[in-house]
């Protein structure tokens, strides 16, 4: 919403950057059980679960741009490396970055928050909201 609001005021257009990705394709690619045809069928599962819930998220996204009077394009992505896409799609004329606020981790101190890492990188205003 902050985005949208911010985007309104000054006339632009929001680029979302919407990542496809789910911590179970960990489970998928690194199960010592199962058998690579059952492996390669959960993580299809996976992924084309991941894929309806970006549509769905999307289509959201879309009705509120729509009721704003603002433009928005949405590039859906499939990374695991999400720190370098968005400084690689990040354009020289951005002012600032918003992006969802991360869920708490249960091991804070070994991995270093989306937000922190992004900004370090990119020479806008990141915020997490």
């Amino acid at each position: 919403e902050r985005a949208f609001a911010y985007a309104r005021q000054r006339g632009q257009e929001i680029i979302a950057l919407q990542f496809l990705t789910s911590d179970l394709y960990h489970y998928g690619h690194n199960d010592l059980i199962a058998t690579r045809p059952s492996k390669r069928q959960f993580l299809t599962h996976i992924r084309n679960e991941v894929i309806e819930r970006a549509k769905q998220s999307a289509l959201q996204l879309n009705k509120l741009a729509q009721s704003l009077g603002v433009t928005l394009k949405i590039h859906f992505i499939e990374t695991e490396d999400i720190v370098s896409t968005v400084v690689k799609r990040v354009s020289k004329d951005c002012e600032i970055v918003f992006m969802a606020r991360e869920k708490k981790s249960f091991f804070p101190l070994l991995k270093r928050p989306l937000e922190e890492s992004i900004a370090r990188r990119v020479t806008c205003e990141v915020v997490a909201c």
